[in-house]
């Protein structure tokens, strides 16, 4: 139905199937040299956590059922709706899916007038606020034992202040992870729709007409007309 026609190059991102799938938290072994010429275990780098984002533009011969088709398409492959403002639809597509799902718009919805790719590499974010979170819930932890200790009303009121302002931090930073995991393993993809205009060059003009047989019966002039 449709094709791949971009007018200008891809901004495209390193790409891998499982590239969704939010990092493990277990960290794996990888091998290092030991004193005596052995191998023993290390701590192994984690899996690369990667946002990915695209924007189509997409002709179709008609909105509507063009956005029926993508839908379709979005179910298709477990994902949803995220906005629809006129032709303009955004989704949530599952990571592992990104790149088929755009290959099979091209295909089955319309001709890819404009395709551009993104893809935020949020590892590091993420180990630094589990970093983050690990320590102040162990120094959240450790005054949870002062207050049980302190001798004074004014000292238990510092430490529940402390207490608070630790809680709150930590559930920001559970937040922003959640948030993180959220986009890594669900790809957003914006959809816009543009309806196929025909080109005023295959028009027929008042000189030339595609029918030789209107010319010849004298029905030229009545086509003509148009252009009055």
């Amino acid at each position: 139905m449709g094709g791949n026609k971009a007018s200008r190059a891809d901004v495209a991102a390193p790409m891998a199937p499982s590239a969704g799938a939010p990092m493990s938290e277990a960290k794996g072994e990888a091998a290092r040299g030991g004193d005596d010429g052995t191998h023993v275990a290390g701590p192994a780098a984690p899996a690369r956590m990667m946002i990915y984002t695209a924007m189509l533009a997409v002709e179709v011969a008609a909105v509507e059922p063009s956005l029926a088709k993508v839908r379709e398409l979005v179910a298709a492959v477990g994902g949803h709706m995220q906005d629809l403002a006129g032709a303009r639809i955004t989704v949530r597509i599952p990571a592992a899916e990104f790149e088929g799902f755009l290959d099979r718009v091209g295909k089955q919805v319309g001709d890819v007038v404009q395709r551009e790719i993104r893809g935020q590499d949020v590892t590091e974010e993420f180990l630094d606020l589990d970093l983050r979170l690990r320590n102040l819930t162990a120094t959240r932890d450790r005054i949870e034992t002062l207050l049980s200790r302190a001798s004074t009303v004014k000292d238990a009121l510092e430490i529940q202040r402390e207490l608070a302002r630790l809680t709150q931090e930590i559930e920001q930073i559970k937040g922003r992870m959640q948030f993180i995991k959220d986009r890594v393993a669900l790809a957003t993809v914006t959809i816009e729709l543009r309806v196929k205009r025909l080109d005023d060059a295959s028009l027929p003009t008042d000189r030339h007409h595609p029918f030789g047989w209107v010319r010849e019966l004298g029905l030229h002039s009545i086509f003509d007309m148009r252009d009055q």
